[in-house]
């Protein structure tokens, strides 16, 4: 009677057991599913700004009309090509970097340089006045913030301390 009572007891154990590990399963699956979702969510950030970065690059003056600027001649267009351009790629290849090794580390600096434009654009609007096409570029700049927010939160959790 008491071997009885040992094996009933070892299956309930082993059944607790196996069901904690299906249940951490699920968590690992559900995991690695957002951390895909965050990966294509700031893959789409990196093409985004890849593009703005090369259209400041090769057409700095058409970018401009676009961005509300108006370059100053030859040194003018220089000045957008080469701080423009930077901006916009330097945050892509970081944010790419992250996702691509899903390293939470490299996604501070496109979150600072994007949360820097967006208090700039917070104090252009407090000090210059609110224009129609104001808030347009702050939503951008907002959502990319919370993706590249949501990736370093999501990859801090398993990326290697450096």
């Amino acid at each position: 009677m008491a071997d009885a009572a040992k094996g009933a007891g070892a299956t309930l154990t082993a059944r607790a057991g196996a069901g904690l590990g299906r249940t951490e399963k699920i968590k690992n699956q559900r995991e690695r599913i957002l951390k895909s979702i965050l990966r294509i969510l700031i893959g789409l950030v990196v093409i985004f700004n890849l593009l703005l970065g090369a259209g400041f690059l090769f057409s700095p003056a058409r970018m401009a009309a676009l961005f509300f600027l108006s370059p100053d001649g030859v040194q003018g267009l220089a000045t957008l090509r080469a701080d423009f351009s930077s901006f916009f790629i330097a945050a892509a290849l970081f944010a790419f970097y992250g996702a691509w090794k899903a390293h939470a580390a490299p996604l501070l600096a496109p979150l600072a340089m994007f949360a820097i434009a967006f208090i700039g654009r917070c104090i252009g609007l407090i000090s210059d006045g609110v224009t129609p096409t104001a808030f347009t570029p702050m939503v951008v700049e907002a959502v990319m913030m919370a993706i590249l927010l949501a990736g370093w939160r999501s990859f801090s959790r398993t990326s290697p301390q450096t």
